[in-house]
C-alpha cells in the first residue's frame, strides 16, 4: 500500500505529528515576586492563614506561607494547598460541632439522671404515703 503526501493545508499538522517530542502541557511562570499578589493568592495566603489559626499550630514549627512565598508556587501547588486547608477547616469545623453536641449529651444524661432520680424519690413518697410498703 502507498502512502499518500500531505496536502498541502495539512502540512503544520504532518510536521507536529512526525515531531518526536510531544507537546506537554506547562504551567505559566510565577509571577515576579516584586508584583502585588493576584486574587488566588491573596485568598491562598488568606485560607493557610485561617487554617493555621483556628489549629492554633506553633508559628515555630510551620514554614512561611505568607505573600511571598506563596508567589513562587506553581498553580498546582496552590489548587492542591487551597483544597487542604479547605479539607482541615471542615474538619476543625465538624470537630468543634461534635464537641458542642457531646457537651449537650452529657448535659441530657446529667439531667435525665435527676429527673430518674426525683421520679424514684416519688414513686417511693407515693408508695409510703398509701401505705402499699
Amino acid at each position: 500500500m502507498e502512502i499518500q503526501p500531505i496536502p498541502p493545508g495539512n502540512q503544520a499538522l504532518g510536521a507536529a505529528i512526525s515531531c518526536a517530542n510531544t507537546p506537554r502541557l506547562q504551567e505559566p511562570p510565577a509571577p515576579s515576586p516584586t508584583a502585588q499578589p493576584s486574587p488566588p493568592l491573596t485568598f491562598l495566603v488568606a485560607i493557610v492563614t485561617e487554617t493555621w489559626n483556628s489549629l492554633q499550630l506553633n508559628p515555630n514549627l510551620v514554614q512561611d506561607l505568607s505573600a511571598p512565598p506563596l508567589q513562587t508556587m506553581t498553580a498546582g501547588e496552590g489548587s492542591i494547598l487551597s483544597i487542604l486547608c479547605a479539607t482541615v477547616s471542615g474538619i476543625v469545623a465538624m470537630t468543634t460541632q461534635l464537641d458542642t453536641v457531646a457537651t449537650h449529651l452529657s448535659e441530657i444524661r446529667k439531667e435525665n439522671q435527676e429527673l430518674r432520680s426525683n421520679l424514684h424519690d416519688l414513686c417511693l413518697k407515693f408508695t409510703y404515703k398509701s401505705g402499699t410498703h
